[in-house]
């Protein structure tokens, strides 16, 4: 599922940051994974698990 979509500025040799901040997310546990997508190709981060308790 798709949460969001944006640009990414580019600042090569440096890393590149991008924030998202999650608000209404039921209580339990959720995964999420970025993708970059870039004329370059594609890179996707490990998966994050995150535990909602309230």
């Amino acid at each position: 599922m798709l949460v969001a979509e944006g640009d990414l500025a580019a600042r090569t040799p440096g890393a590149q940051r991008a924030t998202l901040p999650v608000t209404g997310v039921a209580p339990g546990s959720h995964r999420y994974r970025v993708q970059f997508v870039n004329a370059a190709g594609v890179t996707s981060s490990d998966t994050l698990s995150v535990r909602v308790t309230h």
